[in-house]
């Protein structure tokens, strides 16, 4: 049969015609039916399968010849033997007298060897604590502190005298303006966009203005203020760019100028250039000394020459040697003082073998001008070019020529070429001579050996 608390009438014919006396060993124990442990036959019958079958008491003081000891059969406390009803989770078994116990609660004074000042670990919230004075705890001094969840606001102000243990030199945080009264080494003042501190006569910190536009924190010596940069500020920078300096500056390097007339050579903003003197005639020689060109009434100009392609001057005959040293062939005496000219001339080596060459020199008062010896080898006509410079009056301008291989060398064309131009001004020389209209030559004389 189930070992549960109660049994259907079906479950107990099962049980009868199953050989019930030997189930479980209850028929051992109850021995007869008829009344051995104090039972008949008709309550057991009636325990089993009466209205009340299975749950009426058997009351163990009714059991006659029971045994001395009962050792009920081992079985789990939370099974089908056991049920219960109407408990609360957490409830405990609590004696409540000395003869009785029920379900309940653990109280806090049902814990043994724990004192009414001590705790022991609870899930809680801070609001759930009454509010308790500062005196009111036990084991701590008017001077120690215990760990509060609080805001500032729930703080009553105090002096800073009322603070213990802090002395007046010791500070604690606290938002305040350093321009304040709480500052005694300040000035109080308001804040203004662009200001400085400054430690001023008395000395404390003190609020000083921006200054204006363009200006400078300069020192005097004693108190700092606002003020322009003056040349005299800036001696080490101006000559440290000095010639000598050690950061000194090339003009050359330096920047274009922009292209306009800001530089003024009479006036101070004159640039590099010497001012000038204020003299219409005068100019700048090439050893930076004024040289003028004409005084009030008149001025000196000079014309000469300068090279080019137009035949001024000819001495066209044909001149020849046979000498095998330089011998003069042809020759022209200067009348007048002349310009850069250049000289034309052709020449030819004739004989039984005229391929050898001949050799032609220009020469001015018996000295080679160039030293460029000119040599041509044919019979034929060939055309010469050489520039012979300026020359004074009587200045002498000479062809000197030889000859190699027992042949003749000759010599035609001798001819000047030029423009008459202003070379001069005054006593100024002319990088560029001016050419002029009309065109005169030169004062020259053929004279020919």
């Amino acid at each position: 049969m189930l070992e549960k608390a109660y049994i259907t009438r079906k479950e107990w014919r099962q049980h009868v015609q199953s050989e019930w006396r030997t189930v479980h060993g209850l028929w051992p124990k109850i021995k007869n039916l008829s009344g051995s442990y104090g039972y008949s036959k008709t309550e057991l019958d009636n325990f089993f399968e009466g209205e009340d079958a299975g749950k009426k008491q058997v009351h163990w003081d009714r059991i006659t010849n029971k045994p001395a000891t009962f050792t009920p059969s081992a079985h789990a406390l939370a099974g089908a033997k056991h049920t219960a009803s109407g408990l609360t989770i957490g409830h405990v078994v609590r004696a409540s007298g000395a003869t009785s116990f029920i379900w309940a609660e653990l109280q806090h004074s049902d814990l043994g060897g724990v004192s009414a000042d001590q705790h022991h670990p609870q899930s809680h919230s801070l609001a759930s604590h009454s509010s308790k004075a500062h005196s009111e705890l036990t084991g701590v001094t008017s001077d120690q502190h215990h760990a509060q969840s609080h805001t500032l606001a729930s703080h009553s102000t105090k002096p800073h005298s009322a603070l213990t243990d802090v002395t007046e030199n010791q500070h604690h945080t606290r938002n305040h303006n350093i321009l304040s009264a709480d500052h005694p080494d300040s000035l109080p003042a308001s804040v203004v966009r662009g200001d400085i501190m400054i430690g001023n006569a008395t000395p404390k910190w003190a609020r000083l203005a921006k200054g204006a536009s363009g200006t400078f924190l300069r020192s005097n010596g004693t108190d700092p203020s606002w003020a322009a940069i003056a040349a005299a500020d800036l001696p080490v920078h101006k000559t440290r760019h000095q010639a000598g300096g050690a950061d000194f500056i090339r003009l050359d390097d330096l920047a274009e100028p922009e292209n306009n007339i800001d530089l003024n050579v009479s006036e101070s903003r004159h640039g590099l250039m010497r001012k000038l003197s204020g003299h219409p005639a005068e100019c700048v020689a090439g050893d930076g000394a004024w040289l003028r060109l004409y005084d009030s009434t008149s001025i000196v100009i000079k014309i000469l020459s300068k090279v080019s392609t137009a035949v001024r001057n000819s001495n066209d005959s044909i001149k020849s040697t046979g000498s095998s040293t330089y011998t003069k062939i042809k020759e022209v005496k200067m009348g007048e003082p002349t310009g850069a000219m250049s000289l034309y001339f052709e020449m030819r080596s004739v004989g039984i073998y005229p391929e050898y060459p001949a050799y032609v020199k220009i020469y001015k008062n018996g000295v080679p001008i160039s030293g460029i010896e000119h040599e041509w080898d044919t019979d034929t006509w060939h055309a010469f070019n050489e520039g012979i410079g300026a020359c004074d009056s009587q200045d002498l301008i000479q062809i000197y020529a030889k000859q190699t291989g027992n042949q003749s060398v000759e010599v035609r064309y001798m001819r000047f070429r030029y423009d008459r131009a202003i070379n001069m001004l005054g006593a100024c020389t002319l990088s560029t001579p001016i050419t002029i209209t009309t065109q005169n030559p030169f004062s020259m004389q053929s004279q020919d050996p």
